[in-house]
């Protein structure tokens, strides 16, 4: 099949919002992304329902290479699987336009298969790198998403409009020695024998052990929402209380910050007597403590539970906005998130 990339200008054709002839229902996502060539290898598979008779399948991407395209179909205990015949890419809107020699029929679920690529770039939205100085003087990297509001289609093939919700279950390959955080806790992580097929015979690639993580499932979200970050981060974390009657379920909440962050961006001085968070990560425990108590705050307030098993706030070095709301991983500027009981003003306690 030939490869259609999203950077190959075609006249744009049709509308900029989708067609509705399918829509999503349920994402399972699978990314391989390297902080050493910044280069994100994909494969995603999404379960869709079929609204009225169709042959084409519409949906957005930007900055991304779409290497095959297929689909699952289920008719009569009988399972096929059938290729676009065609693939176009149009670049003002934004969307990839897949035509299939079958017509599938209203109220048939599909299953679209799409393996893709893309770059985890340096301008602070889609899945971006974000760079820092540690406190002994070296330049790290770790990778991080900015989404809001239709910014997902740079880093994974979807349906980028708020209004189209769906869940996802997404699985990260990284390298071992680092950490990966996504809306949903963990439910396993398997050590790889050898690297990633997708980076095997990559020169540049320098990583040799690697490992899947994988999240729970979401609710139905959309898109903008969805949320994972890769770095060597360090983090404390506290629990709501017990005792609150409206959250049965204790939900863990934890502060990430990339490991000896350098806030000044100099060498630090830095106390290694003992082992434990870093001196930057401590400075996120007033957030600690004010994430913990405001789940609880707000469960008694609307009477309504908190519906994840945890919440994560990740600091961010390079970062557009003060924060993002991404459910289950919120991501803030370092300066929003970190305080420095010593120095910090009043004020950065108030934000």
């Amino acid at each position: 099949m030939a490869v259609a990339d999203s950077r190959d200008k075609q006249p744009v054709v049709g509308r900029d919002i989708l067609p509705t002839n399918v829509t999503p229902i349920h994402y399972q996502l699978h990314l391989v992304p390297s902080l050493t060539t910044f280069v994100h290898h994909g494969t995603v598979e999404i379960r869709l329902r079929v609204n009225e008779s169709t042959s084409e399948i519409h949906f957005n991407a930007a900055q991304l290479t779409l290497h095959s395209a297929s689909v699952r179909t289920t008719v009569a205990k009988s399972e096929s699987e059938i290729s676009a015949t065609k693939i176009d890419y149009h670049e003002e809107p934004q969307q990839y336009h897949l035509v299939f020699e079958q017509e599938f029929e209203k109220g048939q679920e599909l299953l679209l298969t799409l393996k893709f690529e893309g770059s985890i770039n340096d301008q602070m939205t889609g899945l971006y790198r974000s760079s820092y100085q540690t406190t002994k003087g070296e330049q790290k990297y770790m990778a991080v998403t900015q989404f809001e509001s239709t910014d997902a289609r740079m880093a994974f093939p979807c349906w980028d409009e708020p209004a189209v919700k769906a869940s996802f279950d997404i699985s990260l390959t990284i390298p071992r020695s680092l950490r990966a955080l996504s809306n949903m806790n963990v439910i396993s992580e398997d050590d790889l024998s050898s690297p990633p097929a997708e980076f095997a015979s990559d020169a540049k690639e320098t990583e040799k052990e690697w490992k899947t993580i994988k999240f729970a499932t979401t609710p139905i979200m959309s898109t903008y929402l969805v949320a994972f970050a890769v770095g060597d981060f360090d983090w404390i974390e506290t629990t709501t209380s017990p005792s609150c009657k409206h959250l049965p379920q204790p939900v863990t909440v934890r502060v990430y910050v990339p490991k000896d962050f350098s806030e000044s961006g100099k060498v630090e001085s830095v106390d290694t007597s003992e082992d434990g968070p870093s001196s930057s990560t401590m400075k996120g425990k007033f957030a600690l403590s004010c994430a913990a108590k405001t789940l609880e705050y707000f469960s008694g307030l609307f009477n309504e539970p908190y519906p994840l098993p945890k919440m994560d706030l990740l600091a961010v070095p390079d970062f557009s906005a003060g924060a993002m709301e991404n459910w289950g991983l919120v991501t803030y500027r370092t300066v929003a998130l970190l305080y420095d009981e010593a120095a910090s003003s009043a004020r950065a306690k108030q934000l």
